[in-house]
């Protein structure tokens, strides 16, 4: 903690509280200022801190909103101000132009009369007691359950909700809807996890009663309790909000367009209007607990209605793909109507869902429960053939009972080669039993069958007579061939010679020839042909010779394109030997292989290599430098010298989130005295974080000497200079730091005075103005001025009477403050200029006059 005092303590600033010896529960936080677009304003404290506890409880689906003041995702403020339908309840009266919990509990009455019925509105039970004491107090506490708690932090009464305990102490944990008082700026958005002592207690915190130090006792508290629907499972009800079941709410809807209603599944249905859009304005999404990954049925509840919706498409998003299903509503009332059979994943990667578009407006689209119910999958494969003589040619085919347009398919044929084909081809060119095995994925998931000894390939057949050229097993260079072999005597009619990419030749047209060989042209590049020849005789008795088998290669390919996997682009380690892996390239020549180059560099050092390997993993055994930036790539090559490189991905490895050093303050020094402006320009340091691509932002706090805060403010650069402060007092200023993960460091504290004498007025200006140059005319010098009230970038131009520009006098960021500039025209002929000037949004122009 950081204290500066005088006679008082001016600052109680915790920056890192030790929780050690804290019990606390996870509540969620709602700030009270109602940061939804357009709202403008602070609300109430109680449907805040009330709001907090519904969604500890997951009573209430996320209405997600981005909060105006930091940019990040508000969950549930919005039920504070906004209507909302619930538990058969709508949440629709008006207070001050605002609803929810905010117009419920100020219509008519107070918090302290309408919280506990708000609570019990949305199926809490709640007890309220008046006067309570800290045993009271803590026996609640130790129920671990978040106690919603009137106390005197401000003057007129203030809701907080207790969340934890110190042990050993008179102090308590909450989650302040108003920020954290111990703090600078109270109101704040630091008021989750915020420490207040117990009224007469002083453990170095605000007391819950700071605003009346004469109460001794808390003014009123209410507990609360509540059952839940059973946890999500196979069965997804529309009540399981945030474990479950997901509602979604995009402009211009608000969370009143979805009506709830006790009906149904469970005595609970949602419905909402379709939509004749081209996106979904409102969805809902069923997200199954499932044991195992697998094959499933789903079914959806569908409640009857009145004027049900006739064409809705139910989106299907299984491992494989996503399938849309299309139900008519209306003819489904209060039955389970099946989506069919797909397959789901036991991470939470899969679900149902269901949006408001149809093609139609107006008609009533119900969301109910989703069930799921376990299928088996039967996973067999089979070959046209199963044995035959060397070489022998099979075609494969993956016979499951589930197979998605999207699986992938991985076969191991036996012999050491593979297939990603659904049903591929396979040649055996030597003899043997053959074990094959079939592995089937469907996103992460994937599925074996092995069938032993399966293929069995006897000895190739003896030719009645020779085959010479080429060879068995050879590589030929041209794309024409000339086939030769041994006659097979002199009572031969005819040679047909069979040519083929397989060697079953059962579906071609053999080429007749009355010689001993034959030329075939036109052969493919990168392909294997298989050849064999019969020898007719004029008894039109058939020899045979065996099957030899050559390939094609014109010229070298380079190994295929590949892709980089892991680390990913810009991915942050927090370990110093990453694993590095990437996709597996390919090369068209036959019989070629590829071996890999892992090329790793730090920073702006040069690449360094990480040896030759055949692998697509490489795990480093040396530790990579913390806080650096890596650069990394593979380099694929082929036995005849090919090369193909990846794409270039960068890697940060940053072992541990340092702090940022802290920034030294400039201006105003230390102890100084301004007697001329109430606008001072505060300057900074600029703060270095050794974290790479950390971001950092600085919140500047000025105080003056009865403790009340004048600046906190967030910035991004190293200046401020736009808060007029009062007269005659003395100040305090200092400066935190703060990066991206929320570590953050204070600056010293600098202080000032401001003493303008009587009688002298300040001299910054209140307006923007651009007056006459003087003189004018003029030769060949003259003078404008103009003033500044606020820091702009301000540019002041000179231009001849046809609009050319003839000079620009200023062009800079410039303070607020009154200036002065000389323009020279001594290089200009006589006649009439413009002088012009802009600031920010403000923008004049006039005329001067040059007369030589």
């Amino acid at each position: 903690s950081l204290f500066k005092s005088g006679n008082n303590v001016k600052i109680k600033y915790f920056e890192k509280q030790s929780l050690n010896n804290a019990s606390i529960i996870d509540l969620p936080y709602v700030h009270q200022v109602y940061d939804t677009p357009g709202s403008g304003g602070y609300s109430s404290c109680a449907p805040t801190a009330a709001i907090m506890v519904l969604a500890y409880y997951n009573i209430l689906p996320k209405w997600e909103i981005v909060n105006n003041y930091y940019g990040n995702t508000n969950y549930w403020g919005s039920y504070v101000m906004e209507k909302y339908m619930f538990n058969g309840n709508n949440f629709t009266l008006q207070s001050s132009g605002y609803y929810g919990g905010y117009g419920y509990m100020w219509n008519g009455g107070s918090p302290n009369s309408k919280m506990k019925g708000y609570y019990e509105k949305h199926g809490m039970t709640a007890s309220q007691k008046w006067n309570v004491n800290w045993n009271t107090t803590i026996a609640e506490v130790n129920k671990n359950k978040p106690y919603t708690m009137c106390v005197w932090l401000t003057g007129s009464g203030h809701l907080i909700v207790t969340i934890g305990k110190i042990e050993g102490k008179h102090s308590l944990i909450f989650n302040d809807p108003y920020g954290n008082k111990n703090t600078p700026g109270y109101p704040s958005y630091d008021g989750a996890g915020a420490i207040y002592d117990w009224p007469g207690y002083n453990h170095g915190h605000i007391h819950l009663n700071d605003g009346n130090t004469s109460e001794m006792s808390i003014p009123w508290c209410i507990s609360t309790s509540f059952n839940p629907v059973a946890p999500a499972d196979t069965i997804v009800d529309d009540l399981h909000f945030n474990t479950g079941f997901y509602l979604k709410t995009t402009s211009p809807a608000k969370m009143s367009y979805w009506r709830d209603v006790k009906g149904g599944y469970n005595n609970h249905y949602w419905w909402t209007y379709s939509e004749n859009s081209s996106a979904d304005i409102c969805y809902a999404k069923w997200t199954p607990n499932l044991e195992n990954s697998g094959l499933n049925e789903v079914f959806v509840y569908i409640p009857a209605i009145t004027n049900p919706a006739t064409k809705v498409l139910y989106n299907i998003h299984s491992v494989c793909y996503d399938s849309t299903v299309i139900i008519d509503q209306s003819i489904n009332g209060n039955y389970w109507v099946s989506l069919g059979e797909h397959y789901f994943n036991n991470d939470g990667s899969t679900y149902v869902k269901l949006g408001d578009k149809t093609g139609i407006d107006g008609e009533k689209i119900v969301f109910d429960a989703v069930k799921w119910e376990s299928r088996k999958i039967n996973y067999e494969f089979s070959a046209n053939k199963k044995n035959g003589n060397e070489p022998f040619t099979t075609k494969f085919s993956a016979n499951s009972t589930y197979l998605p347009q999207y699986a992938s398919w991985l076969w191991e044929f036996g012999d050491g080669d593979t297939s990603t084909a659904q049903n591929p081809t396979h040649i055996y060119k030597k003899e043997g039993n053959y074990t094959v095995s079939l592995k089937i994925s469907y996103g992460n998931n994937s599925f074996d069958t092995t069938a032993i000894n399966f293929i069995t390939v006897e000895s190739p057949i003896i030719g009645d007579f020779d085959l010479v050229s080429p060879k068995k097993d050879t590589v030929i260079q041209n794309s024409n061939v000339l086939l030769n072999w041994n006659s097979a005597g002199n009572d031969i009619s005819e040679y047909l010679v069979y040519i083929d990419e397989t060697s079953d030749f059962s579906q071609i047209t053999p080429i007749s020839v009355d010689t001993n060989y034959c030329n075939v042209d036109s052969l493919k590049e990168n392909t294997e042909y298989f050849w064999k020849v019969l020898a007719v005789t004029n008894g039109n008795d058939t020899l045979s010779s065996t099957i030899w088998y050559f390939n094609v290669n014109l010229e070298n390919d380079l190994p295929s394109q590949f892709s980089l996997i892991s680390p990913n682009n810009n991915d942050i380690l927090t370990f110093l030997t990453p694993t590095f892996e990437w996709e597996k390239s390919h090369d068209l020549d036959i019989n070629d292989t590829i071996t890999y180059n892992l090329l790793l560099k730090r920073e702006e050092d040069n690449y360094i290599s990480f040896g030759i390997t055949d692998t697509t993993v490489i795990e480093l055994t040396d530790s990579l430098i913390d806080n650096s930036i890596y650069s990394w790539k593979v380099e694929a090559n082929d036995k005849y010298g090919g090369k193909t490189m990846s794409n270039e991905y960068l890697l940060v490895i940053n072992q541990f989130s340092d702090y940022p050093n802290a920034c030294t303050p400039l201006f105003p020094l230390d102890s100084s005295v301004i007697i001329d402006t109430r606008f001072v320009e505060f300057d900074w340091s600029e703060s270095v974080d050794v974290d790479p691509n950390d971001e950092l932002s600085y919140y500047l706090f000025c105080w003056d000497e009865n403790g009340k805060y004048h600046i906190n403010k967030k910035l991004y650069e190293t200046e401020y200079n736009e808060k007029e402060l009062p007269n005659n007092k003395k100040y305090y200023w200092l400066v935190r730091t703060r990066d991206k993960t929320n570590r953050s460091v204070l600056s010293d504290t600098f202080s000032f005075s401001i003493a303008i004498p009587s009688g002298v007025t300040d001299n910054i200006p209140k307006v923007f103005s651009l007056l006459q140059n003087y003189p004018n005319p003029f030769n060949p010098i003259t003078t404008i001025n103009y003033a500044i009230p606020q820091k702009e970038f301000v540019t002041l131009k000179i231009y001849n009477i046809n609009g050319q520009l003839i000079e620009t006098l200023v062009s800079e960021y410039q303070i607020a403050d009154n200036y002065s500039i000389k323009f020279d025209a001594n290089d200009l002929p006589s006649g009439i200029y413009f002088y012009q000037i802009k600031a920010g949004s403000y923008y004049d122009c006039k005329k001067l006059v040059l007369m030589k």
